[in-house]
């Protein structure tokens, strides 16, 4: 994306304006949002959120246009204390501003974005540096369902992968179960697990994908 002022990104999906509403995000993958801020009850920040299986160097790109080319700020937290890691301000001078490599270790992390009082748009980019040089294995999922679930969940995909690795972590980025996946469609019982917020990562030779689920 250029530098552009007048540039208006569709908003992002709402609801996703807390820690337990965040957007889980694919890496390497661009994402564009909006915030409005007038006042209370406004959609002033908006908050995303992934998991690293392992230890790496993340970059972090962001583009802010309209209010919030010199105002919006990146700001990453530790999913499992919220301290906060991370923060990167866009200047307003460019049409993206590149964080040095951030090294985080494994586990989950949640971030928001943010403006100081004002209304505009904004575009993403996440990006593992072990991944960079990703297939096409964020097209194979086609869904995660159903979604809030109670007893199990379906994952289906549209082309057959081998050697999938699937795992489920919980919010403070213990895995609590791992399995392949080896057919188009599988099926996991999740009846043991405490009521809450989890990812699901699944991985195959050197690409990752994070998708969320609620279990209810």
């Amino acid at each position: 994306l250029g530098w552009n002022q007048n540039f208006t990104a569709e908003n992002d999906t709402e609801p996703n304006n807390s820690q337990f509403e965040a957007t889980a995000i694919n890496f390497n993958q661009d994402y564009e949002g909006r915030l409005s801020y007038y006042g209370s009850g406004s959609d002033s920040e908006d908050y995303y959120s992934f998991t690293l299986s392992q230890n790496d160097d993340i970059e972090f790109q962001l583009n802010a246009y309209e209010g919030l080319s010199s105002t919006a700020l990146l700001t990453v937290f530790d999913a499992t204390n919220n301290n906060q890691v991370f923060q990167l301000n866009h200047d307003g001078t460019n049409s993206s501003r590149t964080s040095n490599i951030i090294n985080l270790i494994s586990g989950s992390y949640y971030f928001t974005i943010t403006g100081t009082g004002q209304t505009g748009s904004y575009s993403f980019k996440v990006t593992p540096q072990s991944t960079l040089e990703l297939n096409n294995f964020v097209d194979v999922i086609t869904s995660i369902y159903p979604n809030p679930a109670t007893n199990e969940i379906k994952i289906s995909i549209n082309n057959h992968y081998h050697d999938i690795i699937a795992s489920i972590v919980d919010i403070t980025g213990k895995s609590v179960n791992t399995f392949d996946i080896n057919s188009n469609e599988t099926q996991i019982n999740i009846s043991s697990l405490e009521k809450g917020l989890y990812f699901m990562v699944l991985k195959t030779n050197n690409s990752t994908i994070t998708k969320r689920f609620i279990k209810q």
